[in-house]
């Protein structure tokens, strides 16, 4: 099973997260032991990154909303372990809220390095972002017909941008490959701008990662393809993966929000609805959308813990299939 789709998300942006009064959404631990300590948003991604301006538009809004002061706490590194180390050194009391992405699941799917399940309480997925394949704007590739027939005829391989090995875009990549009958050159970047400017500059072929690059670079890009079930909104011109014949599952990037092990259902129920509501705040939504993200809310703790699930069980059978674990 893959990600919620946007149905989901505008059934629960009608629910009655908007309908509780203001007061009911204070942080449950500071309202209850610690008032003065601030709340900690953990971010495992550098400041001026995609999760860093989700985080820091949530810390505003959160703020805006209760009083409250919180703080967005950068904690790159160590293939995100350091992140959660920062989460699960702490009191289960809520206090702190780690930004929980796909990619921590890609990691525990190859390394090991922590158990998302054991170790946090889910409490609300929030965005979803589209996944794009990307070539140069004078690429001779119009299509991903053409480049995956390039692929398997070539002398050369294809060359295909990911961020990280054993990240999502290296499973979906490692997906297409099987499905289409074809073996290409995987090449890792650190991040999705790495990744671009390899582009740019005619290292590879084709990148594979965010949306938003289909808009920013638009003109001297061009995206063929988006890895979700539907067509983006913010650039509907682009065809799904399954439109152009290739029937992979379809996914997204995601974000949420969990606590450590052992926070409450009630705590977790009140945080996500406090998150639900701070999230449909317009300058939050207005913050998200510019960075090229769409609203996606989970109906509560119990669905996000759910699709987490869902997500590591298909990441761990792509990682086992391939042989990508302990790379």
């Amino acid at each position: 099973m893959q990600p919620t789709d946007k149905r989901q998300m505008r059934r629960t942006m009608l629910r009655g997260a908007l309908a509780v009064p203001a007061a009911s959404f204070a942080v449950p631990a500071l309202s209850r032991t610690s008032p003065n300590v601030p709340t900690r948003l953990i971010v495992g991604f550098a400041p001026g990154g995609s999760a860093d301006a989700v985080a820091r538009a949530t810390a505003a809004g959160i703020t805006a909303e209760t009083g409250q002061t919180v703080i967005v706490d950068n904690r790159p590194g160590g293939q995100l372990k350091i992140s959660m180390q920062a989460l699960t050194g702490s009191a289960s009391d809520g206090q702190r809220l780690i930004y929980m992405t796909g990619a921590y699941l890609a990691i525990q799917s190859t390394q090991r390095l922590y158990d998302i399940e054991a170790q946090t309480t889910p409490i609300t997925n929030t965005i979803s972002t589209p996944i794009v394949m990307l070539v140069k704007n004078d690429s001779p590739y119009r299509s991903v017909t053409d480049l995956f027939e390039a692929a398997k005829r070539g002398r050369e391989k294809a060359s295909f941008g990911v961020i990280t090995l054993g990240g999502i875009e290296h499973f979906k990549l490692t997906q297409m490959e099987r499905t289409v009958g074809f073996k290409g050159l995987v090449v890792p970047y650190n991040s999705g701008p790495d990744g671009i400017k390899g582009l740019v500059s005619g290292d590879i072929d084709c990148m594979i990662g965010p949306g938003i690059f289909a808009k920013t670079f638009a003109g001297r890009l061009r995206a063929l393809a988006v890895l979700g079930a539907r067509r983006w909104e913010q650039v509907p011109e682009i065809p799904t993966l399954n439109e152009m014949g290739v029937p992979v599952p379809p996914t997204t990037y995601w974000g949420g929000w969990s606590a450590s092990a052992g926070v409450s259902d009630e705590d977790a129920a009140a945080l996500a609805r406090l998150i639900a509501k701070v999230s449909q705040q317009p300058t939050v939504l207005a913050q998200l959308q510019a960075t090229g993200h769409d609203l996606q809310l989970s109906e509560g703790p119990r669905q996000f813990r759910s699709q987490i699930r869902s997500e590591l069980a298909w990441m761990s059978e792509v990682a086992k299939i391939e042989g990508l674990i302990g790379k």
